[in-house]
């Protein structure tokens, strides 16, 4: 779920989005295709860190109860929800931005700042992602 809906929305939503945000001269077209690619990543996060709280109550569960524990899975499950945490402060930030400065803050400083660190999170969420299902199916 992490990895599949991550790589959809990276090679296909966003380039959509950027792509329509880049054609249109309308400012209110420009902040409804913000809103509405911020909106579809906040979606993504929440399935995903969800799909993550439940391998780490897994994990913690089979902890309790004695049975074999991969340390390396524990953590790099712990490092997804709090990448997925602070996804959900900036998301949070970028919205409430473009509510209060509409499209003026489609292309600010700040709100580049915000989508660029974003992007690095995601990144990094991808790559544990990948490397978490390779070093589980590997034998």
């Amino acid at each position: 779920m992490i990895l599949g809906g991550g790589l959809v929305l990276a090679a296909c939503v966003r380039p959509f989005f950027l792509r329509t945000q880049a054609v249109s001269a309308n400012p209110e077209i420009i902040s409804t295709v913000e809103d509405l690619s911020i909106k579809a990543w906040n979606r993504y996060n929440r399935y995903s860190f969800y799909c993550s709280l439940g391998l780490l109550t897994l994990d913690v569960i089979r902890f309790s109860a004695g049975m074999v524990l991969s340390f390396w899975h524990l953590a790099t499950i712990l490092v997804l929800v709090l990448a997925f945490m602070r996804k959900f402060s900036i998301d949070h930030q970028l919205s409430k931005r473009l509510r209060d400065e509409a499209a003026g803050a489609v292309g600010s400083k700040e709100q580049n700042a915000g989508h660029r660190e974003v992007e690095m999170i995601t990144k990094l969420i991808l790559i544990l992602a990948f490397v978490t299902l390779l070093l589980m199916n590997l034998p």
